[in-house]
């Protein structure tokens, strides 16, 4: 009887141990007595993790658990939570939008100045004249405008935007997608002024320089010179032109996009291939041969008289040929 007494009674206390579990908090580790009221479990520690489940890409693809669950993916090295439909990467900036995620961006413009926007959407044009970047020891940099609100870069690594000074004087800007922006402040303050025409070239010091009478665009009549400011023609060259000489022999010669003057050696007879009229309209080669090579054009030509030929006669040794998109024609 009394056993019997006893397991009654310690079946009711187990019951309402299990009654008590189920509405109680759980604390582990430091502080064991100290929890919120609203933590239904508390991990706290300085020096022991959580470690969730592991898993591989496979293997977390076999798992369908509720919604919020979690994993860490050894092939992915992190972590992913179930959505309810489908496993999401923690670490993917794709995946931004899941967690309502904002972006800033720095943009580069056409006119030498960058368009910051903030997570906000605002955007501030930087640099001009009237404004300047400070690094200000913390590793944070200071954008100030006249009569604007300095806008602070945090240039320490992080998993957000970056804004790191180079060794050069310039400044890399790393999106929180991944994509960088190089800054040159070496003449942030100095607007960049040239005269009408100018043509600008990175000098010996890296600044941007000048020099109308080597480089001149006439944007007036769209001439272009070289060694000349007064362009008189689409190319003006104010001196010496160069350009690519071939020296060949054999039977078969082929010329191409590559070639302008070909020089043929040897003997005999020869064939030059050209390429079709129709694919290299104005095209233009110099051909010199020795005399004693006989030559012809596969293509066929056009001569000074009008008349089409393939071998070339016998005497003429230079020969000037242009392609006026229909065949080629002799123009010397």
């Amino acid at each position: 009887m009394i056993i019997k007494v006893l397991q009654s009674f310690l079946s009711f206390l187990f019951f309402c141990f299990y009654i008590s579990s189920c509405w109680s908090q759980i604390k582990i580790g430091d502080s064991p007595s100290i929890i919120d009221d609203a933590s239904l479990l508390e991990l706290e520690s300085t020096n022991k993790v959580l470690v969730i489940t592991k898993a591989t890409s496979e293997e977390m693809m076999m798992i369908t658990p509720l919604t919020g669950g979690m994993i860490y993916n050894t092939d992915e090295n992190c972590i992913f939570y179930f959505n309810g439909l489908n496993w999401i990467s923690m670490c993917n900036s794709s995946n931004l939008d899941e967690f309502n995620e904002t972006v800033t961006s720095l943009v580069e413009n056409t006119d030498g100045t960058f368009t910051f926007t903030n997570e906000e959407g605002t955007e501030t044009i930087l640099p001009n004249n009237e404004s300047s970047l400070v690094d200000s020891g913390n590793g944070s940099f200071t954008y100030t405008k006249t009569g604007e609100n300095p806008i602070i870069f945090n240039g320490a690594p992080e998993t957000t935007s970056t804004l790191v000074e180079n060794l050069n004087g310039s400044y890399t800007y790393t999106n929180e997608e991944g994509g960088e922006t190089i800054i040159n402040l070496s003449n942030s303050n100095n607007e960049v002024l040239g005269e009408t025409g100018s043509i600008f070239f990175a000098g010996s010091d890296g600044a941007p320089t000048e020099n109308n009478n080597n480089l001149f665009w006439d944007n007036i009549d769209h001439n272009l010179g070289v060694n000349t400011s007064v362009p008189n023609s689409t190319l003006s060259v104010g001196g010496s032109i160069a350009t690519q000489v071939s020296f060949v022999s054999g039977r078969d010669l082929g010329a191409n996009e590559t070639n302008h003057t070909i020089l043929i050696d040897g003997s005999g007879s020869s064939r030059l291939f050209l390429p079709l009229a129709n694919t290299a309209p104005g095209r233009i080669y110099i051909i010199k041969k020795k005399p004693s090579v006989e030559l012809i054009i596969v293509a066929s030509y056009l001569d000074s008289d009008s008349v089409t030929r393939q071998l070339v006669p016998a005497g003429v040794n230079v020969l000037w040929l242009q392609s006026n998109g229909f065949i080629w024609e002799q123009i010397n």
